[in-house]
């Protein structure tokens, strides 16, 4: 999966041939350019959202997810639920954590807020955005 990662972020803009003819293969490169992550943040886009989604302030999980999963994801772009929260599980186990989580299991059990790492980067997205 990451050959085929780093082959789609090294198509050009403008695929030549089929590609432009053929929305699916088009729609499947879109959304593999999107998992890989940006250079000047370290983040995929699926990370990116759940920390734009994600606040100082403790928060349900279910609502930082349920806010991500409504920010402008691609029509060929599907992500269930559980596939977020792994996410928000991962950035919190980072080495410099982008959130803290509190309580384990279900998402409606668990809460989420920012550390100052996700708080610097989340400022650093929106100056860039």
């Amino acid at each position: 999966m990451r050959s085929l990662g780093r082959a789609a972020a090294g198509l050009p803009q403008n695929w030549p041939g089929a590609w432009r003819t053929d929305p699916d293969a088009a729609g499947v490169f879109s959304v593999l350019r999107g998992r890989i992550p940006d250079p000047a943040t370290g983040l995929t886009n699926i990370r990116s959202r759940l920390l734009s989604a994600a606040q100082s302030r403790w928060m349900k999980m279910t609502r930082v997810v349920g806010d991500a999963m409504v920010k402008g994801w691609d029509d060929a772009d599907q992500l269930n639920v559980g596939i977020l929260q792994m996410e928000l599980e991962a950035m919190a186990q980072l080495e410099l954590p982008l959130v803290e989580i509190t309580g384990q299991g279900a998402m409606r059990h668990c809460e989420v807020r920012l550390t100052e790492q996700g708080n610097v980067l989340k400022a650093r997205l929106a100056g860039a955005g």
